[in-house]
């Protein structure tokens, strides 16, 4: 057994905050250099940043690629992962169980930094928990059973970038829940909330279910009347948000997160996951709708990249 007194007064950094903030940073740069100086960068660089449809032939096969498919794992790891925290809250907020084990407060200790503490109220970290749960396992099942893959490769990097995601975005929550990390800040369910969290679920769920949607008009487009697989190549997708944007299951991602915020408003953690989602989606949006366009010359001219009538 590790002893949690004295090994936290190593762990002075919260390694979700820097962590995040430097994904943000990084995607955000690499983003600027990519999009405006492209023919300057090394082709390495290029192919890691711009993967899938994004590269076309220029898609390496080496070992440190591997199939975009494997998109799957995040949400078999998330799925899992999420339930369990979400169990974990439902047991300590309706007095199951008392505390946590001291490795696993060690861990939270660890990434969340030794002067972690309570920012939210239980019933906020409960809620935005079970929705994670429930976003990740739509997710899963999105992945699985709807979306219809190509044979496009991703740098192993991004593979475990996406892991990482879910890993520190669970642990946001959990790190600044009452009652996690030490029994002394517990507090129970008082089944109060807010306008702003209640409006936070609402627009949550809509934006859960338009990017579900999203997805299924994807997967669509390669198969056929009888709903097998007909083909993995590229179609303008129409109906619906594709209307508006190119890609609106990345401007749903960011709803969701901008959502959650709203639901653990205090917790210091959420920004710095949001700012990187935001960071993300709007780059790979910009990409993607660019690509489009490149590519089918009659393209709608309306549609926005990410933000409807905006961007």
């Amino acid at each position: 057994m590790l002893n949690l007194n004295t090994l936290l007064l190593t762990y002075n950094l919260n390694y979700i905050k820097i962590i995040f903030l430097l994904l943000a940073a990084t995607h955000f740069l690499l983003g600027i250099f990519v999009n405006w100086f492209e023919k300057n960068l090394p082709s390495h660089v290029i192919i890691m940043y711009k993967y899938g449809k994004l590269n076309g032939k220029k898609q390496s096969f080496t070992p440190d690629y591997v199939p975009k498919s494997w998109f799957r794992h995040f949400y078999v790891f998330a799925s899992i992962f999420s339930m369990v925290s979400f169990l974990l809250l439902f047991l300590t907020y309706f007095n199951y169980i008392y505390g946590l084990n001291e490795d696993l407060r060690i861990i939270l200790s660890f990434f969340g930094g030794s002067q972690i503490k309570p920012t939210v109220s239980a019933d906020a970290s409960f809620i935005a928990m079970g929705l994670m749960a429930i976003h990740c396992c739509r997710r899963f099942y999105e992945t699985h059973f709807v979306s219809v893959f190509s044979d496009a490769k991703m740098n192993i990097g991004v593979y475990f970038v996406g892991h990482f995601h879910y890993f520190g975005a669970i642990l946001a929550i959990l790190c600044e829940a009452p009652g996690i990390l030490n029994r002394g800040d517990f507090e129970a369910m008082n089944y109060d909330f807010s306008l702003r969290q209640i409006l936070g679920v609402i627009v949550f769920l809509w934006a859960n279910k338009t990017q579900f949607d999203s997805a299924v008009i994807l997967g669509q487009l390669r198969k056929n009347e009888k709903g097998k697989i007909s083909s993995t190549k590229h179609y303008i997708p129409r109906g619906k948000y594709f209307e508006l944007v190119s890609c609106p299951h990345l401007m749903c991602e960011v709803v969701i997160y901008l959502c959650l915020w709203a639901i653990l408003w205090g917790n210091t953690n959420w920004p710095y996951v949001t700012l990187w989602v935001i960071a993300n989606q709007i780059e790979c949006g910009l990409l993607s709708h660019w690509w489009y366009k490149e590519t089918f010359k009659n393209y709608p001219k309306e549609r926005k990249a990410i933000i409807p009538y905006i961007l």
